[in-house]
């Protein structure tokens, strides 16, 4: 649920920036500015007192933050102390870095995997504030100003991530959500390519319900492949990888739009709808290995628990580790 906040924070952000734009739209020349000078000074002078207020409400240390409880914050200590070696003291010398940790994430073939999901449903999602607009161009929509339009996509992303991430959350599963969003996501990307040409009204729609799968799919993919990682070194330069690789999807993904020609268009939808179809695959795949892999640490023989619990710096390669699903 954090992560959801942290993105659905995003979103909400980008519901009241299409909303502030379309007002500022109408203040060009006021005082003298520019709209995009209005638009720069009411989006960027917030963020100067909102960074004091956290200098001074967000502590270093669980001991120091005063909005968690007392078994939150005990349970935030013991995760860092067992996970990380450190809590409230400076760690080892030998824990802050561990190049064994960062050879483990390139050995590991579910890293590989969470790569490929996030490339086909994070990556996807990366190039939606670029090709939006140029979709609602193109769908002829002329009664009303394009940022409206853009508030009811953001509307839809925010009530997805909630939703998604609420209902993970209760039920503590992951892939089985993440494969319905993206199920979502690819019936999105059918109505954009068979229907958009057809009826702007259809098309729309196809674009609602692919920002609804995506949107909902990645605070929980976020959440599965981090818990899934164990070791804090291996972890961080997993979570580097993620975001490289979705930062990468997002820049070959908007190159398929790179023209405002419907064929062009209609051959980014078909070829999203490959990426999401993919991650969707693969999603389905990741959830049955990692399945495989508790069960065969659920019947370990006392030899077979200590030979792998010896190994060094194990992180989720412990016989006591267990995936979540």
């Amino acid at each position: 649920m954090r992560l959801a906040v942290f993105l659905g924070a995003s979103y909400v952000f980008g519901a009241f920036a299409e909303f502030l734009f379309y007002i500022i739209n109408k203040m060009d020349g006021v005082e003298g500015l520019k709209n995009w000078q209005w638009f720069d000074l009411l989006t960027g002078l917030p963020i100067i007192p909102f960074g004091i207020v956290n200098y001074f409400c967000f502590g270093t240390v669980p001991e120091t933050v005063h909005w968690l409880s007392n078994i939150e914050k005990d349970f935030l200590t013991e995760i860092l102390r067992t996970d990380a070696g450190m809590a409230n003291t400076e760690p080892q010398s030998n824990s802050r870095l561990s190049w064994r940790q960062v050879r483990y994430v390139f050995m590991d073939l579910k890293i590989y995997r969470y790569c490929m999901i996030y490339l086909g449903s994070v990556g996807i999602l990366r190039c939606f504030p670029i090709i939006i607009p140029l979709l609602l161009n193109n769908f002829s929509f002329t009664q009303s100003p394009i940022e409206l339009f853009m508030i009811g996509i953001y509307i839809i992303a925010i009530v997805s991530c909630f939703s998604g991430s609420y209902s993970a959350f209760r039920c503590y599963e992951h892939g089985f959500h993440i494969t319905g969003f993206l199920f979502v996501a690819l019936l999105g990307y059918v109505f954009l390519a068979s229907l958009s040409e057809i009826s702007s009204t259809a098309g729309y729609v196809g674009l609602c319900m692919a920002t609804f799968g995506l949107c909902g799919a990645s605070p929980i993919l976020l959440a599965w492949s981090t818990n899934n990682v164990g070791g804090h070194v291996k972890r961080a330069v997993a979570i580097g990888c993620f975001i490289a690789i979705s930062q990468l999807g997002g820049i070959v993904v908007t190159q398929f739009y790179r023209d405002a020609n419907k064929s062009i268009i209609q051959r980014g939808h078909i070829i999203s709808g490959g990426a999401v179809t993919f991650a969707l695959i693969t999603t389905c795949i990741q959830r049955a290995c990692l399945k495989k892999e508790n069960n065969r640490r659920n019947h370990l023989s006392p030899v077979e628990h200590e030979r792998e619990k010896n190994v060094e710096e194990p992180c989720d390669l412990h016989p006591d580790f267990r995936y979540a699903l």
